[in-house]
């Protein structure tokens, strides 16, 4: 049902107080199966967002499939979109973003300066090209109001803890550090879809490109 990764590994023997003592010091992080994620994904944005200021909404960003969603019907499109990022080349399809939420680096940015596949930390900010517009969509698996932006952005800021690392500009927090939108994933996609009228089979093979971030709401700390 679930993956589990020690981040700190408890101490042997058998010595049970010693256990219990170090025991807080021990993390694990847990990965519900998909369909499981996904509800907590689904169930974390909705509370999230009714907890925004009036006319604030997440703004969904689709990734660039670059033309390969292009002629799919609507069923098509809504379960493509409805899929996993492990099945994406650790890419989301979409990712819906606030400002402050928690998330966790999906890819090795720079693992020189402390941005890692698996580093959480928070989003700041999301850089939009300028005269980008947005229209209002309900989501119908969250029932959730989201904007939908009429460009990609370029890059969004992302709060990390790097207490050794020297800021990327002068007079910039060093902890904030920049991913891109054009960063890709790490294979092609080969996505099965529904035969054809005439039994033929289908499929939609695709390497997105987005930001490699997703949202922390699936990830828990016990």
């Amino acid at each position: 049902m679930i993956n589990a990764r020690v981040v700190q590994a408890t101490p042997d023997g058998g010595n049970a107080q010693h256990f219990q003592d170090q025991a807080v010091a021990s993390i694990v992080f847990v990965t519900p199966e998909n369909s499981t994620r996904l509800a907590i994904n689904n169930a974390f944005m909705k509370e999230t967002a009714a907890k925004l200021p009036n006319n604030v909404y997440p703004i969904r960003v689709i990734a660039n499939f670059k033309g390969a969603l292009n002629g799919l019907n609507r069923s098509d499109l809504c379960y493509v979109l409805s899929l996993p990022d492990n099945r994406f080349g650790r890419m989301a399809p979409f990712l819906d973003l606030v400002q402050g939420m928690p998330i966790q680096v999906t890819q090795n940015v720079a693992t020189a300066k402390g941005v890692a596949n698996g580093t959480l930390g928070i989003l700041e900010y999301v850089h939009f090209p300028t005269g980008t517009h947005y229209r209002l969509v309900r989501d119908g698996a969250s029932s959730t109001i989201v904007q939908l932006p009429s460009q990609s952005p370029d890059y969004a800021l992302i709060c990390v803890p790097r207490p050794h690392a020297a800021s990327i500009r002068p007079g910039l927090d060093p902890e904030l550090f920049p991913v891109f939108f054009t960063t890709k994933a790490y294979k092609k996609a080969n996505i099965k879809l529904a035969p054809a009228p005439d039994g033929q089979p289908r499929y939609v093979k695709s390497a997105p490109a987005a930001i490699p971030l997703c949202m922390r709401g699936w990830l828990d700390r016990i």
